[in-house]
């Protein structure tokens, strides 16, 4: 597979030790005496296989948009915006991708559509956030454009997907429905040819701890507390020894995440500075992700740290409330997702808690290779 400047390779190290896809291969197949009796084929008639599927791990985040095959990474910026006629995008750049979906067997209201996905997207007259949308409708939308940067020279693939989402139970049929079958498109100028052979959705957080225990296996009897903190919204879910995910005891908030916490952070600083109302969410988001809090010289730093630790608290108190039945049974908690680095220093107090070694791509990473436990 060659790289592209969109693709992130990882080391051998940020990886959980599963040994890439296979090569796809055709297979030859030779008929015994009795076969080629029934069927009436010659016993050195060759077979080509169908295309094997090529396993991808896929979220679409509400504030990236992710794609993995076991050994590259795509991360593209969850925005998109609608591409009327044969209008061209402005400013366009290499994090961005223009997607035309002809024909969807899954998503067949895209059909004849254009899309701009990406960082761009931002840039044009209007443009729409993925946390805005039904994004797990929408899925096919996020997901073209990351194969296009992810499988750079390929004008056929057949993929097996798994998607990281919340409530996975509930989001399986959909996701199937919209993303499974054959889908024919040009992405960034390339024709390319999709089939998605399977869609088995996995519960948000499930990624970070597999990683965790293969490391620390999980003690039978005990559970893990996995704390997602997304860009949007906040799902905290119960584990057992062997995977298996407690759903009557997990928190899914639809809202919570980081962006509350920026649009909180901003309510205050235009509240002591009127002039500073030109700021927006979007830019405070940033601020948070690169950890810097000046803007034209002013500096909000005391006001993130006090409003980080609010927003905390909340987090916790809403998790515990959820989590208290089993509390005598957690024996550790993982804090992952976009905006845990916020709190690294908070989980650093106590001993039972971990945060993944890249919170950001763990969800993704740690599910490549894994088989659905059921219950």
């Amino acid at each position: 597979m060659s790289k592209n400047v969109n693709s992130q390779e990882l080391k051998p190290d940020q990886l959980n030790d599963q040994p890439p896809a296979e090569s796809q291969t055709a297979v030859k197949l030779e008929a015994d005496k009795r076969s080629s009796l029934e069927t009436g084929l010659s016993k050195d008639t060759a077979f080509v296989a169908a295309p094997r599927a090529i396993e991808v791990i896929f979220d679409p985040g509400n504030r990236s948009i992710l794609l993995y095959d076991g050994k590259n990474l795509v991360k593209l910026a969850s925005l998109y915006a609608w591409l009327s006629g044969n209008r061209k995008p402005i400013r366009m750049n290499d994090q961005s991708s223009v997607v035309e979906i002809h024909t969807s067997d899954g998503s067949s209201e895209y059909n004849g559509t254009r899309y701009l996905i990406g960082e761009a997207a931002s840039r044009q007259p209007r443009y729409e956030r993925v946390y805005n949308r039904p994004k797990f409708d929408e899925c096919l939308l996020y997901l073209l454009p990351c194969i296009g940067k992810l499988f750079p020279k390929e004008k056929a693939l057949t993929l097996a997907v798994k998607v990281n989402a919340t409530e996975a139970e509930l989001h399986q049929n959909l996701l199937e429905q919209k993303l499974k079958g054959k889908t024919e498109a040009t992405i960034d100028g390339r024709d390319i040819s999709l089939t998605v052979e399977s869609v088995t959705v996995f519960e948000e957080g499930l990624g970070a701890w597999y990683l965790l225990n293969d490391s620390e296996p999980q003690i039978k009897g005990h559970y893990t507390g996995v704390l997602n903190l997304g860009g949007a919204t906040i799902d905290s879910i119960l584990v057992d020894y062997d995977g298996y995910v407690l759903t009557e005891a997990s928190l899914r908030s639809p809202k919570g995440g980081t962006f509350d916490l920026a649009t909180e952070i901003r309510r205050v600083i235009t509240a002591d500075r009127a002039d500073m109302a030109y700021l927006e969410a979007d830019v405070i988001m940033n601020c948070l992700e690169f950890n810097d809090y000046v803007i034209d010289g002013y500096d909000f730093s005391s006001v993130v740290r006090n409003e980080i630790d609010n927003w905390f608290k909340s987090v916790m108190g809403k998790t515990q409330a959820v989590w208290s039945t089993y509390f005598h049974k957690i024996s550790r908690y993982i804090l992952t997702g976009g905006s845990a680095y916020l709190v690294i220093d908070k989980a650093a107090r106590s001993p039972k808690f971990h945060v993944t070694r890249n919170p950001v791509y763990d969800n993704v990473i740690g599910l490549y290779g894994r088989q659905k436990i059921n219950s």
